[in-house]
């Protein structure tokens, strides 16, 4: 049978969307059908093992991370930090939600920015909905050459230059690159109840200048150096949008004095970004284990404010159902590649989904692994080079409703928020992205 390994994604489907069973038990019920039809082998696990603990490591570590900040008022203080920069809500959301998500983004990679930006909205009073959906919907423009580059390396290693997958995955990106801010925008003020202060004209125009910031600025550097787009953009456009924001409100130069959670975060985001510049593809001799995981850095991080082992407990609780959701599925798509059921289903897959379908490819892809840089890792063999630029930008569209992605918001809200109140929030709008990049694929080729 040619189609088996289309089975575990529907057993998924039907487990979480039909039956309402929580997405942890849904994802465990996909592995059991995987097991059932194709196997479990050594090789599949031995990988998944690996897998699991540089990037389940990230994700405990960022848990652990915020569990302590939150505790220790950092996350507060930098919330203070924003309200000082304007006391419009839409200004201070933005600034959040747009540029320092795509910062941490470029810096750690790998989810850590939901994890990271959900608590910080919700320290500015934003209402639960918009704190889990408006990083979702942001991080997607960061994704493709994000974490320094991390996911290009990883999913496009066979190609002997990355920098030409960089300038082809913003080339089928860039739209929405003003797309998503603004979409924000208008989700923000829609559910804030703004006040008149809130409504000029001028903070759409700040939008938009904001989004032509960062969109000029990953250009410009994806051309030297594809590790670096997100990063560097973000972090201009962080820095132009806090002064550009406080000049327009209050026509004077910001002096901050909410200082420490600005300190705590720029040294964390530093020192990340030596970590990955220094260590970036060295491994420990004799495995496939890198040397530098940026959850070692969150864990000493959270040490050093906390002084304490006592927050790891309720860390790991909160990560348990990401973790277990990402091991689920990455086990799932390591078996099927092992078994050949994977093979067997490709080969009988029309050429043109592979081609004019590319995008749509990525974006299941991302949505039913979880994490875009699994579905790169996955799908790019299957593509020619010329194609990896549109899958990366698949893969990073179908973030906003990616499994793996819902579940670290729902548990870094504390439940406050259901999965299904999420996807059923981003469902559409992650539809909306995918139909706008076939439509602007179709045009451009």
């Amino acid at each position: 049978m040619n189609y088996v390994a289309i089975i575990p994604f529907c057993v998924l489907f039907a487990s979480f969307a039909v039956l309402r069973i929580e997405l942890m038990y849904s994802a465990f019920l996909a592995l059991l059908s995987c097991v059932a039809i194709a196997g479990a082998s050594q090789e599949a696990l031995q990988h998944t093992l690996v897998f699991l603990f540089e990037i389940g490591f990230i994700i405990l570590g960022a848990f652990y991370f915020i569990e302590v900040a939150d505790h220790r008022g950092v996350i507060h203080s930098l919330a203070d930090l924003v309200k000082e920069v304007s006391s419009n809500r839409i200004v201070q959301s933005i600034l959040v939600c747009f540029p320092l998500t795509l910062i941490v983004e470029g810096s750690s990679g790998f989810g850590t920015p939901l994890l990271i930006i959900a608590p910080l909205l919700r320290a500015l009073g934003l209402p639960l909905i918009l704190c889990a959906v408006l990083p979702l919907i942001n991080v997607s423009i960061g994704i493709p050459f994000g974490a320094l580059g991390t996911p290009i390396r990883l999913g496009f290693s066979a190609a002997a230059n990355a920098a030409p997958i960089s300038i082809l995955t913003i080339q089928a990106i860039y739209p929405f690159f003003w797309i998503a801010p603004l979409l924000s925008f208008f989700l923000i003020r829609r559910k804030i109840q703004p006040h008149d202060s809130e409504k000029r004209p001028i903070w759409i125009l700040w939008t938009i200048f904001l989004s032509t910031t960062y969109a000029l600025t990953a250009f410009t550097v994806a051309q030297y150096n594809p590790e670096f787009p997100t990063l560097t953009a973000g972090l201009l456009t962080f820095v132009v949008g806090i002064f550009s924001a406080h000049f327009i409100e209050h026509r004077k130069i910001m002096i901050p004095h909410h200082r420490k959670g600005l300190f705590i975060y720029t040294l964390l985001l530093i020192v990340l970004w030596l970590g990955k510049h220094i260590w970036m593809d060295q491994k420990i001799p004799g495995t496939p284990i890198r040397i530098f995981n940026a959850g070692w850095i969150f864990v000493i991080f959270g040490l050093a404010l906390s002084r304490s082992v006592d927050f790891f407990r309720p860390a790991i609780n909160r990560a348990r159902r990401t973790l277990g959701v990402l091991f689920c599925m990455t086990f799932i798509v390591q078996q099927l590649l092992f078994s050949g059921a994977m093979e067997k289903l490709l080969a009988n897959i029309p050429l043109w989904f592979l081609t004019s379908g590319t995008p749509f490819l990525g974006w299941l892809g991302a949505v039913f692994i979880g994490t875009s840089t699994v579905a790169n890792l996955f799908l790019s063999p299957l593509l020619e080079p010329a194609y990896y630029g549109i899958l990366a930008a698949g893969t990073a569209l179908g973030v906003p409703i990616a499994l793996q992605m819902v579940v670290g918001v729902k548990s870094i809200l504390k439940d406050q928020v259901s999965e299904r109140e999420i996807l059923e929030f981003t469902f559409p709008i992650a539809v909306m992205f995918l139909i706008l990049t076939l439509i602007f694929f179709q045009l451009t080729h």
